[in-house]
């Protein structure tokens, strides 16, 4: 497996993407189509669609069609949505779960209002709750899509990134790198980047056997770090080509498989971070191995 990006549908014209809409629609006998089903029947993403026309709502109505109920909802009627279930709740701050119990309304139109759950609170007035986790790094949205598409065992689309596959929402990716595509362009030139220094590749070779005085040349005292960062990991996944290095079961042959990193000599006896010391196991093979 490679983490090749499909096609750039981003150039295509607007009435290509709008005459789709429409054929799509006319297939499927609806005027009010929703993302998931165009998705499951239309040629483009509808990220990219929402895109190009500012919305799904507007891309909708570009083509002709009816948009969802929810795109007709304005801001103030989202202010107004959060200020009545928090004083239902007798709270001065509402989590994105609490809302959707109690809420009129999807989160759809306070993304398309305010662009993230915490400035629409904000503009209701209402507080950030403790729970709330700070902006995240690249480092951990990288390595979310990586760990999305080794389970997939192909590129993510918008639909694929919800829990419990993926830590993060599409939105958090477009709201970081300007847009989904750009943000699958921004991992895939990152993994190379690693991929290309020569002080760590070992090259697009099969899988090899490691030796104890090549994988451990510190056993007094590991130097390093014992975590595995994403690149790291992506580099000693694509070099074992995404199998179990004890099994060779992979992802893409029984859907499920989950693939670990692990240490060949354990760090607990010496063993340093570092491709040559490091393997692919299934997560069944690594659970029976022992501490690493």
């Amino acid at each position: 497996m490679k983490f090749d990006l499909a096609p750039d549908n981003r150039s295509q014209p607007d009435d290509v993407l709008l005459e789709d809409l429409r054929s799509v629609s006319a297939r499927l006998g609806v005027r009010k189509l929703t993302r998931e089903a165009y998705s499951a029947a239309g040629r483009f993403s509808p990220a990219t669609i929402a895109s190009r026309f500012g919305g799904w709502g507007r891309a909708l109505q570009a083509g002709g069609l009816a948009p969802s109920r929810y795109f007709a909802v304005t801001k103030q009627e989202c202010i107004d949505d959060l200020r009545q279930v928090a004083t239902m709740l007798g709270v001065k701050t509402l989590t994105v779960v609490e809302y959707r119990r109690r809420g009129r309304f999807s989160e759809k139109p306070f993304n398309r209002h305010f662009g993230n759950w915490v400035s629409a609170l904000n503009a209701a007035g209402l507080e950030v709750s403790e729970q709330f986790h700070p902006r995240s790094t690249d480092e951990d949205l990288f390595d979310n899509l990586e760990v999305v598409w080794q389970r997939l065992g192909r590129q993510p689309t918008v639909n694929d990134l919800f829990p419990p596959l993926s830590r993060f929402s599409a939105h958090v990716y477009k709201r970081r790198f300007g847009g989904f595509r750009k943000a699958l362009e921004a991992f895939v030139s990152a993994a190379q980047q690693r991929e290309s220094a020569p002080s760590t590749t070992l090259g697009d070779s099969a899988p090899h056997h490691v030796d104890g005085a090549e994988a451990d040349r510190s056993v007094d005292r590991p130097v390093g770090n014992r975590a595995v960062g994403w690149r790291l990991r992506y580099l000693v996944l694509k070099r074992d080509r995404f199998s179990c290095r004890a099994c060779g079961r992979s992802p893409a042959r029984e859907p499920g498989t989950v693939l670990e990193v692990d240490h060949v000599i354990p760090w607990s006896r010496g063993g340093v971070t570092r491709e040559a010391n490091l393997q692919t196991l299934c997560e069944r093979c690594n659970g029976g191995k022992g501490a690493g």
